[in-house]
């Protein structure tokens, strides 16, 4: 009997899908993976991806990417809805009165109102909503998803589910 684990993903149970480099390199500065860890998230159906790769044995998913990224997962949807985003900002904390300024704007508007805010438990809450919306959504038994918002500005993590 081996006390070594077999993977069926060829090694990989801890896999990452970066929206792009610069959400991988921020990830990577931070938890040191291997390159053959990451997949990238720009160049498809994310949903499809993750599905993939955790019929592939991973048991661990990071998402990282930018704040409109991480709300396709959050929202369920590649196409982003104001009034789901609302919704869901809203059960983040915000107030309907925070919202008003932006019913007209571009959902990265609220992005960086947040970010210049200083609002990042908004943002920490959204992490630990599309990591429990997404593992839900998964429904595969002992799978753990955890959730990275980079900002383009700082070109860091500014947010996550950990």
């Amino acid at each position: 009997m081996s006390l070594t684990c077999e993977p069926t993903s060829g090694g990989k149970h801890e896999m990452v899908i970066a929206e792009d480099d610069l959400a991988r390199e921020a990830h990577k500065s931070l938890f040191h993976f291997n390159d053959e860890n990451y997949l990238s998230g720009d160049n498809g159906n994310i949903f499809s991806i993750l599905e993939n790769i955790i019929k592939k044995g991973a048991l661990k998913v990071h998402l990282v990417g930018s704040w409109s990224w991480i709300l396709r997962f959050a929202t369920g949807s590649l196409q982003l809805k104001r009034g789901e985003v609302f919704y869901i900002l809203k059960s983040c904390g915000l107030t309907e009165d925070e919202l008003k300024p932006f019913r007209d704007s571009d959902i990265e508007d609220i992005f960086h109102f947040l970010y210049y805010g200083r609002r990042f438990e908004v943002l920490r809450k959204l992490c630990h909503k599309t990591k429990s919306r997404t593992e839900k959504s998964i429904n595969h038994e002992g799978v753990r998803v955890y959730c990275h918002i980079v900002s383009a500005i700082s070109k860091q993590i500014v947010a996550s589910s950990l």
